[in-house]
């Protein structure tokens, strides 16, 4: 781990010897190197540009390139043998850097020192001449070191204020705002937003760029924010924006790239026949790097360039069933499935079609639309049908590492799915999510919070994301971070109902009854339920607080949609032992997979020696963590 107190040169001496033990795996890259050294990327991202104003790939690069300099040094491999060495699995690509860096090809190393010989031969034979100007010389030095004094007393100046305005780190952090749908059609929305996803999934496969996911970017769709503002907000330097117009045969996309003052960068109008449209959203990504002056690896230019199908239809359909599944209603997640299956009707070999029914279905499963064993099985089988047609989808990793959490509490595979999908595509803030679940169920807390934190990057304003980190500080016991995180929530989604149930929540385990009655207070004035504030007070006078929380379990258990291990988490609270268990079995047998997350929570502390509740833990294949740390 490398320390915020660390000096600028000890800092760099150790991203180095990081780089250096991992020459030759060519997957390790900026967020492999955050994970090594325990920091953000931004945070590594801006000590280095302070220091040597590179980026943290270029940085990672030039480790490699000095290195295999080293090697021609020596003078004991090819040049093919020292590219794979240093990390480099195509050697064009490996000399075309080398080249860049160096100013000459790796071949003509052995020319290029022999120059430098010479030159130095030249040197010494002028120091005759030397002598003679040394007058003028002392003269020239002492004028320079007054602008050597105040120079660098500028450039911290400079520096200074930048920092202060919030405008020194010029990392390459997308945001792309939802596209317009220009069609006459107003249910083309879908396919603008597909298209937006596929823009938002070819820039994640460049290593550069920090792209922030849709969920963050979906409050902005009809904001009346300038772009330096939502810059600001998601904590990005470019903003790209995009309308699309489908009509007929043929489609029309507009992009536009804009700095984080607003500024005006790049912009093209493409007309092109519908059946070019994977070609075109290619070209616009590599566009798009260009224009931010990123060169592109030949391993990125192949994911960018990657097809799924070649059908446009089938695309066009699978777009639709993308779009139903976000919307996460029963009805929803029905349509979702039949535009998948229509579209695997018409290219039976479209692996990300395969992947998504896989995830409608786990998901669907989690909501209670199927039950386990209807759903999961088919959801598994999915995810595997597209993993035979392509092995490197993460989607599909992703959902496997899922069910194996919350449905096959098998905790090997959680782990081995969810570590592949996160280094298939760094960029995927839902491996991570998945991954920081993971970590809470098997009650590594702190790790689940570094995680959480490396998929909040990528996606701030994701709802489920700061859930899970309110959920998570409450679980642990740090209520007032958990408030945080419910404030957080509740400007995300606006939901003053969920809200003040969130805050109850926090307050009945902080035994804070005068804020349980006032937030319940709050919580029945947003849904009409007829319970006046005074007759909430005289429950309290008449029952006192065990009898009050009583009161709100069976106004729970009438009124809202709880499931029922958050009904043993409310009788914990009364340590009421027996009926905690009956709903935590309850909730086992109902095949939820919320159980084994909750199990781990600090409300049953008080349980854990019930034998209902060992059993509880050895069914879900927690008898070998320790949650009393």
């Amino acid at each position: 781990m490398i320390g915020n107190s660390t000096s600028e040169h000890e800092f760099v001496k150790r991203l180095t010897k990081i780089v250096e033990a991992n020459l030759q795996n060519e997957q390790f890259g900026v967020n492999e190197l955050a994970a090594k050294t325990g920091l953000s990327r931004s945070h590594i991202h801006r000590r280095l540009k302070s220091i040597s104003n590179k980026s943290v790939s270029q940085f990672i690069r030039e480790v490699r390139l000095e290195k295999a300099k080293e090697f021609l040094e020596e003078g004991n491999l090819t040049g093919s043998e020292i590219a794979w060495k240093v990390g480099f699995s195509s050697p064009s690509y490996f000399i075309k850097s080398f080249h860049d860096y160096f100013g000459y090809p790796p071949g003509e190393y052995a020319k290029h020192t022999d120059e430098q010989g010479k030159n130095q031969e030249l040197t010494i034979s002028s120091e005759i001449v030397e002598n003679q100007t040394k007058f003028f010389r002392k003269r020239k030095l002492m004028v320079w070191a007054l602008v050597l004094l105040f120079v660098p007393l500028l450039f911290l100046a400079i520096r200074y204020f930048f920092q202060e305005s919030g405008k020194t780190d010029l990392e390459k952090s997308v945001a792309v705002l939802p596209f317009k749908n220009l069609s006459d059609d107003s249910e083309n929305r879908y396919f603008a937003d597909g298209i937006m996803d596929d823009m938002l999934n070819h820039l994640s496969h460049i290593e550069d760029f920090r792209v922030i996911s849709r969920t963050s970017t979906e409050k902005y769709r009809n904001s009346e924010k300038s772009l330096a503002q939502i810059s600001k907000e998601l904590g990005v330097s470019y903003i790209i924006e995009g309308s699309v117009q489908k009509f007929e045969k043929r489609v029309k996309i507009i992009i536009q790239l804009n700095d984080y003052n607003g500024n005006h960068i790049w912009s093209e109008s493409f007309d092109r026949e519908l059946d070019d449209i994977f070609s075109l959203q290619s070209e616009i990504a590599q566009l798009v790097a260009s224009n931010l002056e990123t060169v592109l690896s030949p391993q990125e230019i192949e994911q960018i360039e990657k097809q799924y199908t070649d059908n446009p239809e089938a695309y066009d359909l699978y777009l639709q069933g993308r779009f139903y599944h976000r919307l996460r209603t029963k009805e929803s997640f029905q349509k979702s499935l039949e535009y998948h299956n229509k579209a695997l009707e018409l290219d039976s070999n479209y692996c990300l079609a395969y992947a998504g029914l896989a995830d409608v279905y786990v998901t669907s499963t989690w909501f209670g639309n199927f039950t386990r064993d209807e759903g999961i099985p088919k959801s598994r089988a999915y995810a595997l049908k597209a993993l035979s047609i392509e092995k490197n989808l993460a989607e599909a990793h992703a959902t496997l590492g899922a069910i194996a959490i919350y449905f096959d509490n098998d905790w090997e595979i959680a782990e081995k799915e969810l570590k592949l999908a996160m280094t298939l595509n760094p960029q995927y803030p839902r491996a991570y999510h998945l991954y920081a679940q993971y970590l809470t169920v098997i009650g590594k807390e702190e790790e689940a919070h570094f995680y959480l934190n490396k998929a909040l990057e990528l996606d701030p304003s994701d709802r489920q994301l700061n859930w899970h980190n309110y959920y998570l500080y409450r679980r642990e016991g740090n209520y007032d971070k958990a408030l945080e995180f419910s404030d957080k929530i509740r400007f995300i989604d606006g939901n003053e109902k969920e809200y003040y149930r969130r805050n109850l929540d926090i307050y009945l385990r902080q035994n804070n009854i005068t804020k349980v009655i006032e937030e319940f207070k709050n919580f029945q004035s947003k849904i009409s339920s007829g319970v006046a504030p005074e007759m909430v007070d005289s429950i309290y006078a008449e029952k006192g607080k065990d009898g009050f929380i009583r009161f709100i379990i069976e106004f729970e258990l009438k009124k809202s949609e709880l499931f029922p291990y958050e009904i043993a988490a409310f009788y914990s609270t009364i340590n009421e032992k027996d009926s905690a268990i009956t709903y935590l079995e309850r909730s086992f047998e109902s095949g939820h997979g919320g159980l084994v997350r909750a199990l781990g929570g600090k409300e049953f502390d008080n349980f854990r020696s019930e034998p209902g509740f060992k059993e509880l833990i050895r069914k879900t294949n927690l008898e070998d963590i320790d949650f009393t740390q």
